[in-house]
């Protein structure tokens, strides 16, 4: 209840305020859903595999301080109550003479292609892509003493066994620090420093920076013409805490063990198509494995409107991830996860879309695991 009124009072404030000086622009998105999905991976499944209703609820808000500073701010709440600010930044644009822009504060980092497809209304499907939501075996507040045990713990990311495991990229990939963006051309760029990596961000939590290491971000893009957008961008820092729980090797700390990202994306739209692609290379330092702990992702989603207010869509994503010896024989260091997905939405009007989901995810674990999704979903936006 307290949760649900500091909401109340947070947006009341925002629409209140438009009438000082700053011109401010509220809105947002309000998205109730019904799903149901199989009982057999934990992280995959909703409510238990229990048919269940859900609600999502997105309030943003931009004001703009003067012709060249601009505030903002993202809300984001469950059935649980829970209100995450996803986005609190300011922004400094066209810097003279330089003519960059400068944000700071809690930003949608500039890693990949997903934009404003992370939010109920741009989302073809349901859900976002494996590699932004699927957890690995990797952690940052525990090590495993030798890879003997790592092996025991496969499959088991984003449950209440391995409750700081990682994913590739942190959910939405929000991320706290500062960052240098602009044009020159055709060619998009971006430069940023931030707590954590591009898998564990410190969005959440107490917010804060969990060793002393910050990461580092750069991404570049190109429009060759109007329709067609590729990029690329590399992430590297520190991603273990420093009050990990286990020991680390004699005379190492926190800082020694990296994570390395590399993506490369497109983004291409003609007609009623659109399409967009992302594939990532990740690799984790282990402070007691041998070998790097790397992994490679990828999805591809389409769009095609066949119909005025009618459209059908569909995503692949997959997860392969690398071998580590023990024993003098090789092992997948977590399982392959390979997933499929289809919908189809309709605009009832410009502002209100229907969604109707499903998804296949298989696990190649030391058998192989079906899971199983449907939702039906409605957007509202405002």
């Amino acid at each position: 209840m307290a949760r649900s009124a500091l909401l109340i009072l947070i947006f009341t404030a925002l629409s209140t305020v438009q009438n000082l000086k700053a011109q401010i622009d509220v809105y947002g998105q309000v998205s109730p859903a019904f799903t149901q999905s199989s009982d057999i991976t934990p992280q995959l499944t909703i409510n238990a595999g229990r048919p269940t209703f859900l609600w999502r609820l997105d309030v943003l808000a931009d004001a703009y301080i003067t012709d060249n500073v601009t505030a903002y701010i993202n809300l984001r709440s469950y059935q649980d109550q829970i209100i995450n600010i996803d986005y609190l930044a300011i922004r400094i644009s066209d810097i003279s003479p330089l003519g960059f822009n400068i944000q700071a504060g809690k930003f949608d980092m500039p890693f990949g292609n997903l934009y404003s497809r992370r939010f109920p209304a741009d989302n073809f499907l349901f859900d976002l892509p494996l590699i932004y939501q699927y957890h690995t075996v990797v952690m940052s507040e525990y090590i495993f003493q030798d890879a003997q045990e790592l092996l025991q713990y496969r499959g088991s990311g984003g449950s209440g066994t391995l409750p700081s495991s990682l994913p590739i990229l942190d959910r939405g990939i929000y991320g706290t620090g500062v960052m240098l963006f602009g044009s020159i051309g055709i060619v998009d760029y971006f430069a940023a420093i931030m707590n954590g990596t591009v898998s564990n961000t410190g969005s959440y939590g107490n917010g804060l920076n969990m060793n002393d290491n910050l990461g580092k971000l750069f991404r570049i893009s190109v429009t060759p013409f109007l329709g067609l957008t590729i990029g690329g961008a590399f992430n590297w820092g520190s991603y273990l805490s420093q009050n990990i729980d286990g020991y680390l090797p004699y005379d190492s700390s926190a800082e020694d063990y990296q994570q390395y990202t590399g993506s490369f994306d497109i983004e291409y739209s003609r007609g009623h198509l659109q399409f967009f692609s992302q594939a990532v290379y990740n690799s984790w330092d282990h402070p007691n494995v041998d070998e790097a702990l790397n992994v490679f992702g990828y999805y591809a989603e389409t769009k095609y409107t066949f119909r005025p207010r009618w459209y059908v869509a569909a995503r692949l994503n997959q997860l392969l991830f690398s071998d580590i010896s023990v024993d003098n024989t090789e092992y997948r260091w977590d399982h392959n996860v390979f997933q499929i997905e289809g919908g189809l939405g309709y605009a009832l009007d410009r502002n209100t879309l229907a969604k109707l989901v499903y998804q296949e995810t298989i696990v190649y674990g030391t058998e192989r695991i079906s899971n199983s999704m449907f939702s039906l979903q409605l957007v509202a936006s405002f």
